[in-house]
């Protein structure tokens, strides 16, 4: 998770006020903000085949953003749904806003982003993904109910990580060996591997 200064989130703040495409998701994340905060989501066409969406809390006190969550949407899924790649996450370190940030993370990514979205997660795309983060993400996942599946790097195949246990075994495994990066992972709601056996 990146930090920024109080300056980077009052200019993100500026700029959102040129966005197009701009929808209060506040009620979808199954939490009450608190007065003067907002939940909001920027989509970005760009003249590629992906496009960005961006996910902002923010405090319309102070006028600025306090949380962004940046998503890349895959231009073709195989799987079942769209799916988006994550790319960074700021939180503010002003302290007056650690209440209001405080679970807000998942409860985005599960109660919103999973909703509506397979969720990929690589350490190529994301820089401050650290391994501290990439495991309390999947540890998350897992205890939400959500199926989690690792990509080999080698062969790209898909290994289904479905208790902590497996996932606590992974880790062993990968912290064993030197310079070995964060798997590529797939965060999704559906079974992928079921729906691919229905499908032959």
């Amino acid at each position: 998770m990146t930090m920024v200064s109080a300056v980077d989130h009052a200019e993100a703040y500026r700029s959102l006020r040129d966005a197009v495409s701009l929808i209060d998701i506040g009620q979808r994340i199954e939490r009450v903000l608190l007065p003067g905060y907002r939940l909001l989501r920027v989509e970005k066409p760009s003249d590629s085949l992906t496009s960005e969406i961006q996910i902002f809390l923010v405090n319309d006190i102070e006028a600025s953003v306090v949380y962004q969550c940046t998503l890349t949407v895959l231009p073709l899924s195989q799987y079942t749904r769209p799916t988006v790649l994550q790319k960074k996450i700021r939180c503010s370190p002003e302290a007056q806003h650690a209440v209001a940030l405080d679970g807000l993370i998942n409860q985005v990514c599960f109660n919103y982003v999973l909703t509506l979205y397979d969720l990929l997660v690589s350490p190529d795309h994301q820089k401050d993904l650290t391994e501290h983060r990439w495991l309390r993400l999947l540890s998350s996942a897992l205890a939400h109910g959500a199926y989690v599946y690792l990509f080999d790097n080698v062969g790209g195949r898909m290994q289904p990580i479905p208790t902590q246990a497996a996932l606590n075994e992974v880790m062993d495994r990968l912290w064993s060996r030197s310079n070995v990066p964060c798997p590529i992972t797939l965060i999704t709601k559906t079974d992928v591997l079921a729906t691919e056996a229905m499908a032959r």
